[in-house]
């Protein structure tokens, strides 16, 4: 290993950013290469309502311990921030409080005995760590032997069907464990509120920051550049083509969706990438005048309503605002008709389901709308799925990728990247 290397990182999303930061101050030379006009991938920002905002939902979880740690170290740390989050559940024309354990044995939905078996299995599930079991059988056979079929189809199965459509009863087990476990940590205290992390104004600072800090060290980033293909010799990483040229590099990392890395790498190395299919998300985002959610997160279990939640992320803001964003997401296969949709087809959509959710929604409160959308928003966590486990390409050196994948059992967060960063960055060249 050398101890100044030329580094190039193939994606100027998070995990590229936070990367190319980690290897700057170790004393290597770095390049990131962004496909987009701007770098941030899903933490970059947008203009909308006369303000900047996410284009996609963010938050940290008390969980997610390497972000609090690893913002620490970062010029702006004080802009990281907590604040109560409230959650409820929509089903089937009532509003269900579902935030602490008090709503938890309100909730009418279950009888009061299976009440107190959901708390005592949400507890296990805070304090469990060990979930490799887990990976061998389907959420739907673990959460319906824990809790009953009742339990399971008033609270999980829309979560299920939510985030994975089609796939929803091949789901690991271990993937719900975690997701649980997360939002679980997220109380402060065993009977206390829940509570989520934001920062500055929106994630889009961090990213900007990053930006900065990059090339303050001396880093590049470079947009509007689609890396054509990797440059291989003698089983060896050595290169990059992009713009009809190639340029030399010791060491290259890729953070982009496993199939856009199969796309440029050389044939005789694709075989050795994991085999993972991914859902898109399509994002409305809507602006009003006053809230059309009364809570952070809203969990819609309603018949005939094609979208199952909506998130409103001012409610964790310091300031109320004059014009409150939410989101309404889909996570879609980019091949489904709504993937396709422009923003006015997706307000078309989501508009009229709104007046009949809330009675008292008004259209002229409604201000704008915009929408974005992202083909590998989430890895489908079949059984099994715990055996992704490397970063390398077998024959292939010089060469490390990360992906969402890899953060199994845990969904696609900030701080899950932030740490798989860091793990890649002190061992990528010690081999």
């Amino acid at each position: 290993m050398q101890s100044s290397s030329k580094i190039a990182i193939i994606g100027g999303g998070i995990s590229g950013l936070w990367l190319a930061r980690k290897l700057l101050v170790q004393g290597h030379t770095v390049t990131v290469f962004e496909k987009e006009e701007q770098s941030g991938g899903l933490l970059s920002g947008t203009d909308f309502c006369g303000r900047k905002i996410d284009r996609f939902y963010h938050f940290i979880c008390r969980a997610d311990s390497t972000f609090q740690e690893e913002i620490r170290l970062f010029p702006s740390e004080k802009k990281f921030f907590w604040k109560e989050g409230k959650t409820a559940n929509f089903i089937n024309g009532k509003l269900y409080p579902f935030s602490t354990p008090i709503d938890l044995m309100n909730f009418s939905p279950l009888p009061p005995l299976r009440r107190i078996l959901f708390g005592m299995f949400t507890l296990s599930c805070r304090y469990r760590n060990d979930w490799q079991k887990l990976d061998s059988i389907t959420a739907l056979e673990w959460l319906e032997g824990a809790l009953g079929k009742q339990a399971l189809n008033s609270v999980f199965l829309p979560l299920l069907l939510f985030k994975f459509g089609p796939y929803y009863d091949k789901i690991s087990a271990a993937w719900m464990w975690h997701r649980i476990h997360r939002v679980a940590k997220s109380r402060w205290g065993l009977f206390g509120i829940e509570k989520y992390g934001m920062y500055g104004k929106g994630f889009y600072e961090l990213i900007s920051e990053l930006q900065l800090d990059i090339k303050r060290r001396g880093g590049k980033i470079i947009t509007n550049t689609l890396i054509e293909q990797i440059s291989c010799n003698e089983g060896k990483a050595s290169g990059l083509r992009f713009n009809k040229k190639i340029e030399k590099f010791d060491f290259i990392f890729s953070t982009i969706p496993l199939p856009a890395l199969c796309e440029i790498l050389p044939e005789q190395y694709k075989g050795g990438l994991p085999k993972v299919e991914y859902l898109g998300v399509q994002c409305l985002l809507i602006g009003t005048k006053k809230p059309i959610s009364p809570v952070f997160w809203l969990n819609l279990f309603h018949d005939g309503i094609p979208f199952n939640g909506i998130i409103t992320p001012d409610y964790l803001a310091n300031e109320k605002p004059n014009i409150f964003v939410h989101y309404v997401p889909f996570y879609l296969s980019p091949s489904h008709p709504i993937f396709s949709y422009d923003t006015r087809e997706l307000r078309n959509l989501v508009v009229p389901q709104l007046k009949n959710l809330f009675p008292e929604f008004r259209e002229t409160e409604l201000v704008d709308f915009q929408s974005f959308k992202y083909s590998f928003a989430q890895p489908i966590c079949l059984v099994g799925f715990g055996n992704i486990k490397s970063h390398t390409v077998s024959g292939l050196r010089n060469f490390c990728f990360l992906d969402a994948a890899h953060l199994y059992p845990s969904d696609r967060t900030i701080s899950g990247l932030m740490e798989k960063v860091a793990d890649l960055s002190n061992s990528a060249f010690l081999s």
